[in-house]
């Protein structure tokens, strides 16, 4: 797995150094812009109907909650922007208080966690306030879900454990605006992340509000 984080890496930092040198990178706009936004994403599209017929007190995680890291290079295409980001994601279970008790015991725990780096193309309308943005890119993405219930002290007795994930190329996408004054603004958006492998897949939608700083 680390592996193959490595060979992508490698890959979209020669593939830019390319470009760079090819010209087709801009040398002369000083207008690099790196964001950082939190955002939440809807788990709705990825819901596990086999446990919750083989556990009724099985509970989907609906959303999650994500943090976004982004940097905008520019071309000599006014309206193309390149870009390159990353994300972490977390379920907003709190799951503080659950643990093993020795003897009889009814525990459950239920995670959902993941993230990737991606980069693509950013066509943009651009002026000097306000603007419209949209993205598309691919990425490596990483994502797990674990469930386990166990439970010895009232019937139906249980020994339940599921769990899901993935690892591979997946896909970014987002449609939002932006707003600035000078050089920071923000750039609220809606955005998808697909990824999938050979032990399953999800899809995640929802919106994030990045802080901007253009250099």
């Amino acid at each position: 797995m680390k592996g193959k984080f490595i060979v992508f890496g490698l890959f979209l930092f020669f593939g830019l150094e390319t470009l760079a040198q090819t010209e087709t990178l801009s040398t002369d706009r000083d207008d690099i812009i790196i964001s950082l936004g939190y955002g939440m994403h809807s788990n709705s599209l990825n819901r596990n109907y086999d446990m919750e017929v083989k556990d009724g007190s099985y509970g989907h995680l609906d959303n999650l909650q994500t943090l976004t890291l982004k940097v905008v290079i520019p071309t000599k295409k006014e309206n193309i922007d390149l870009f390159v980001g990353a994300l972490i994601e977390k379920d907003l279970l709190d799951d503080s208080s659950l643990g093993y008790t020795p003897g009889k015991t009814n525990e459950q725990k239920h995670v959902l966690n993941g993230g990737g780096i991606f980069a693509g193309v950013r066509p943009t309308w651009k002026k000097k306030y306000f603007g419209l943005t949209s993205e598309f890119g691919m990425g490596a993405f990483s994502y797990k879900e674990t469930y386990s219930h166990f439970n010895n002290t009232v019937e139906p007795y249980l020994d339940i454990h599921m769990e899901k994930s993935t690892f591979g190329l997946g896909g970014y996408s987002s449609v939002g605006f932006y707003v600035k004054i000078g050089n920071v603004g923000i750039n609220p958006n809606v955005n998808v992340v697909v990824t999938g492998g050979e032990n399953g897949s999800f899809l995640f939608y929802g919106g994030s509000v990045p802080l901007t700083i253009q250099f």
